[in-house]
């Protein structure tokens, strides 16, 4: 059964209120900031404020792995469940403690075996729960549970997180992973695909089973946010399971023969939380951040202008991870089209102008790269002092169709105008400490986007 922890008051208007995140509603004199929270922390609420809506995604299922020897498939693991609660005054802590759910997984013990490895033994974890609590108490505010993980290399599915399980106002189930039945014309040749993760409006897409002239497929997110992930890719060529999909997308079995091969982990959880205030908080650049709606960024003071010091991730059409891959490479931030990038920024912040760069590509450009290990490769010897914080996110060619350049280069799309209306200014760097230049390129192309306060 579904638990309640809390009675809604109000509901209406508290979700009129959510549904504005980041913005005034000028209706009702309040304010509404939204962060994504993807680690566990703690998060301190303020005083004005009038509810506190916590969605969580549990993590997704491993895939399962199997042994050497004939041809071997496995079942994909499933997708994490959703919860939502709202909480509203004076039913509010100061401080809650945020759990996120960790993806499910196999550890392997393996010995080598003629020209591959056998699996010896194995540790397998479900995905993991993600929820929140008061700081000063043990009960459950919400918690989305995680999709189950394929034990042993069986080729019964691991299913998705149980909505029964869940504690929340609004809850969704987890897709079901994809079974890889005994069938040697079709099924012996695909792995099961994830489950996807629930939606905030509807449950996780189940994967779609092989069977004769039928392909396997994935389990797609949940309906109403894109934040669901979906499920692993299903596996051929005698490979290791694909991973699924953050948010929650559950892993897709393994293939093998002669050497074994593991699962497909799960992808882990996250918590998103809509705090909703009757006074706008004051905004201190390089202490508050800045939400586009579904996540939270840093800022930093350089000069007197006002940066994020993360590139944007907001999930807008004409934007993608590089490889169309977050588990890997949601640290570089998404790439944008011109005209995706013209309109990404969240309300009052903008693309920066070439000026405004190079102020602060005038402190050198070590002082403006990321120190961080694997932000540049060569790793250059950067000192950051700037606290800009670039990163060789890379590009995507629209003239090739590729992704080019990961951990070599970036780019930063400004609002300059070009004499072209097929072509827009960038201003662009490589892993070496030349100079930063501007260039004009095709709109079609995708950069980074760095976005300024307006004042």
């Amino acid at each position: 059964m579904k638990k309640n922890v809390f009675q809604r008051i109000g509901m209406t208007a508290i979700c009129c209120l959510f549904l504005c995140a980041g913005a005034l509603t000028a209706q009702t004199g309040t304010y509404s900031t939204t962060d994504l929270v993807t680690s566990n922390q703690t998060i301190t609420i303020p005083s004005t404020a009038i509810s506190v809506t916590f969605e969580a995604w549990g993590a997704g299922g491993a895939g399962g792995y199997v042994q050497q020897g004939v041809l071997n498939v496995a079942a994909g693991g499933g997708g994490g469940a959703y919860a939502k609660t709202t909480l509203t005054y004076p039913n509010i802590a100061s401080q809650y403690q945020v759990t996120v759910g960790q993806g499910g997984n196999h550890v392997l013990n393996t010995s080598w075996y003629i020209a591959g490895y056998r699996i010896n033994s194995a540790v397998s974890t479900d995905g993991g729960s993600s929820y929140a609590t008061a700081s000063n108490s043990t009960v459950k505010v919400v918690e989305a549970v995680g999709g189950k993980t394929v034990r042993n290399g069986s080729r019964d599915a691991g299913l998705g997180g149980s909505a029964d399980d869940c504690i929340g106002d609004v809850v969704f189930s987890g897709g079901r992973g994809g079974n890889a039945p005994v069938d040697w014309f079709v099924d012996e040749w695909y792995s099961g695909g994830g489950g996807g993760a629930a939606g905030i409006a509807a449950n996780g897409g189940d994967a779609v089973d092989a069977a004769f002239l039928v392909s396997p497929q994935k389990g797609i997110g949940g309906a109403g946010n894109p934040v669901s992930g979906n499920g692993g890719e299903p596996q051929n060529w005698l490979r290791t399971g694909n991973p699924g999909v953050v948010y929650g997308g559950g892993g897709s079995g393994a293939q093998a023969s002669v050497s074994a091969k593991n699962g497909g982990p799960g992808a882990n959880g996250v918590v998103r939380v809509t705090i909703v205030t009757s006074e706008p908080d004051v905004f201190v650049c390089g202490t508050s951040k800045v939400s586009d709606g579904n996540m939270a960024y840093e800022t930093v003071d350089i000069d007197g202008i006002c940066w994020m010091r993360e590139n944007l991730q907001n999930n807008v059409e004409g934007s993608s991870y590089f490889n169309d891959d977050p588990n890997a490479n949601m640290r570089f931030g998404r790439l944008y089209t011109y005209d995706a990038a013209a309109s990404a920024c969240p309300a009052g912040w903008a693309l920066p102008t070439q000026a405004q760069l190079d102020a602060v590509y005038a402190y050198g450009e070590p002082a403006v790269k990321s120190t961080e290990e694997g932000a540049w490769l060569p790793q250059v010897e950067c000192t950051n002092t700037t606290g800009f914080s670039a990163l060789g996110a890379g590009t995507y060619n629209a003239a090739t169709g590729q992704y080019e350049n990961l951990l070599g280069y970036t780019a930063f799309w400004t609002s300059d105008p070009t004499t072209s209306t097929n072509t827009a200014n960038v201003s662009e760097m490589v892993y070496s400490c030349d100079v930063p230049s501007q260039a004009a390129k095709d709109k079609n192309n995708m950069y980074s986007v760095r976005c300024v306060k307006v004042n």
